[in-house]
């Protein structure tokens, strides 16, 4: 029996394992959404912007470990996302973009919303591809699911053009995807890895992507208390794993200078799920400051890269695994962590949250004394926006409460940084999601004037940053549909109060600038 080809992509779809749409449609997806929403019900997410809906999709990824389907309307739509699509591109976490386009006659024709989607796609995505057979659109799917997940995690684009879904086709087979998975380095290259920690003098494992989870931390911790030395995370992890045991390991600092401080003292270097450890901005000495410091560095990754590096290619946690069974580590042992201080947010936040929370860092200058305030309490999972473009941290955190609802989620975020993508508050209030969002509200972009003083322009001027008059974010949330309360100075029982409440609340809390009266 003859079925329309959006009804194939739907089923394939729900067969390969997605149960997550985020949409922003338009007249070229009406043929998806015809088709994926009878098969997903109220797991088709309506979003208000496109950045909100590729944010999402990277927390979802960092907490499920697989992608979901993020609907964009035409080149503009896929535009508009980006911003965060780059961001989930850094963190490693896959995700599939649908991407609609004009009827096949319409294409060329010189529409006011043409343009070469496929052109700007390919940066931002490891696999682009075109739909041009509605026969073959379940295998044009499960090519570009295959390709988000593996080696790791990725973008993929796929531009569908509106007709295609429409027409019809007979009934076409299941899908389903073929998992592969990967052993651990070569047993030489672990054993030359061993050798260099146990010679040197004091060894640093630096932990990324993955490895930032329970299991990395534990194998890292077995090693450097065989070993010495110490295991740190990189600047910005997708999803540290903290409390609940585990040793307080902190992370690297920013800028890159005080990094190369921090890691001057070690002669050996293993960076485990990260390929490379690059500063944000190029600076006076050098661009890879870890790879040209005449240190011995081991990269275990599934796409170690570069030269200046001993690789070690395979599966970087079972890679840590049999470095620890290589130097003899003992099996781990669970650290008792004085809970830190922080700030007066920070610990406001610290004594509200429960076990199994996600705390979603976008505070940018604010962040550490959050950070600082959560050592020794309970298991959490702890993200930051490794791509460092702003306005991931509301939709991450939108997306991670979509993966579990049965997980508290705290999203912190800048003053700055929230007026780029909170039109994810709607969906917050909408899906009464257990989530609290705390500004920092300091009316001043302080990491630009941080860096503009660096530059030797001192004082910044406030033109670049002053972020004045001060928003009102307890307003918008409430046009949103949210609960929001403003607070003149952080007041720790009213915040502790507000996270630990299951109802979607945000707090827009006044804060003082760094730099600016």
């Amino acid at each position: 029996m003859p079925i329309k080809a959006g009804e194939s992509f739907a089923r394939a779809a729900k067969q390969l394992g997605f149960d997550l749409i985020l949409a922003n449609a338009g007249t070229t997806e009406t043929e998806f959404v015809g088709a994926t929403v009878p098969e997903f019900g109220d797991r088709f997410i309506l979003c208000l912007h496109e950045d909100v809906a590729s944010g999402a999709a990277d927390g979802y990824a960092r907490i499920t470990g697989k992608p979901a389907l993020v609907n964009l309307h035409l080149g503009p739509g896929l535009a508009h996302a980006l911003n965060n699509v780059h961001n989930a591109k850094q963190a490693g976490s896959p995700m599939v973009l649908v991407v609609g386009d004009h009827d096949h006659e319409h294409v060329d024709a010189g529409a006011p919303l043409g343009s070469d989607i496929f052109t700007l796609a390919q940066p931002f995505s490891r696999w682009v591809r075109t739909a041009r057979c509605e026969k073959n659109i379940y295998r044009d799917l499960a090519d570009a699911t295959a390709a988000s997940m593996y080696p790791r995690g990725g973008i993929a684009t796929l531009i569908v053009p509106n007709d295609l879904l429409g027409n019809e086709i007979e009934d076409t087979p299941e899908v389903s995807l073929v998992h592969s998975s990967m052993g651990p380095a070569s047993a030489g290259s672990i054993s030359e890895c061993a050798s260099a920690l146990d010679a040197a003098e004091n060894p640093l494992i630096i932990l990324g992507g993955k490895c930032c989870d329970r299991v990395g931390i534990e194998t890292a911790d077995r090693i450097v208390k065989t070993t010495g030395g110490r295991a740190v995370a990189e600047t910005f992890p997708t999803a540290l794993a903290r409390g609940g045991g585990l040793p307080e390991i902190g992370k690297l600092s920013y800028p890159g200078p005080t990094v190369r401080g921090e890691i001057a003292p070690h002669d050996v270097i293993v960076l485990a799920g990260i390929p490379d450890f690059v500063p944000f901005f190029a600076d006076k000495v050098d661009r890879s400051f870890i790879r040209e410091t005449g240190k011995r560095i081991f990269v275990a990754d599934v796409e170690p890269h570069g030269s200046g590096i001993v690789p070690l290619w395979g599966d970087p946690h079972a890679t840590l695994s049999a470095i620890a069974d290589e130097v003899g580590a003992k099996p781990f042992e669970a650290s008792v962590v004085d809970q830190g201080s922080g700030s007066p947010v920070g610990r406001a936040i610290a004594s509200a949250v429960g076990d199994g929370a996600v705390v979603v860092d976008e505070a940018v200058t604010n962040g550490q004394g959050v950070f600082s305030a959560l050592a020794g309490t309970v298991e959490h999972t702890y993200m930051t926006i490794k791509g460092g473009a702003l306005g991931g941290g509301m939709p991450v955190a939108l997306g991670a409460a979509l993966a579990d609802s049965t997980r508290q989620v705290v999203s912190i975020v800048g003053d700055g940084a929230a007026c780029y993508a909170n039109q994810a508050l709607w969906n917050m209030a909408k899906l009464e999601a257990n989530i609290t969002v705390v500004i920092f509200n300091n009316a001043n972009y302080d990491i630009i004037s941080y860096e503009l003083m660096r530059a030797g322009f001192n004082p910044p001027p406030e033109q670049a940053v002053a972020i004045e008059p001060r928003v009102n974010f307890a307003e918008i949330a409430e046009g949103f549909g949210m609960k929001g309360i403003r607070l003149d100075a952080p007041d720790e029982a009213v915040i502790a109060e507000a996270v630990a409440s299951p109802e979607p609340v945000l707090l827009d809390v006044i804060v003082p600038s760094m730099f600016r009266q």
